[in-house]
């Protein structure tokens, strides 16, 4: 499997509290903090599509960290995955309660979900991204694979 070495040139910067130097990671997560200010600033007659999107983003942006840790074999899969299901079950309760008129909770999710997100990102997503670059650097150093179809000793 090849990981790829990313190309930092090709990702936004991400704030700076978020980064973790996987330019696919890193743009996931200044797509999440835009989702998040807008949450924060949106009108109560928005709070509900704002909330959509940000569920929306957070399916895919989870979605798309535990594929890189599947594939890359990342052995912490199983207890980061729990703190995205955890995260993903909070933003959809809150959903109902603003359904129901309490637009208090929304911008309380708005306010304190940076909190976590700072933390998420500077000690499990900081992992992953380093196991990331250790595993694409081990990749780019293995020599190449010699010819035959990889299932035993040629000619043998």
């Amino acid at each position: 499997m090849s990981l790829g070495a990313p190309d930092p040139a090709l990702a936004p910067a991400p704030p700076a509290a978020y980064a973790v130097g996987w330019p696919a990671i890193d743009e996931l997560h200044a797509e999440c903090d835009a989702l998040l200010a807008a949450l924060a600033v949106a009108a109560e007659s928005e709070q509900m599509r704002a909330i959509d999107l940000l569920f929306e983003h957070l399916l895919e942006h989870f979605g798309a960290e535990e594929a890189l840790m599947q594939a890359s074999g990342y052995a912490r899969l199983d207890c980061h995955k729990r703190e995205h299901d955890a995260v993903l079950r909070v933003v959809a309760r809150v959903r109902p309660m603003v359904e129901a008129g309490d637009h208090d909770v929304a911008r309380r999710l708005a306010a304190e979900f940076p909190q976590w997100f700072g933390v998420h990102a500077a000690t499990m997503d900081s992992m992953l991204a380093t196991w990331l670059r250790e595993a694409a650097a081990a990749d780019e150093a293995a020599p190449p694979a010699a010819p035959g179809c990889g299932c035993g000793p040629v000619g043998g």
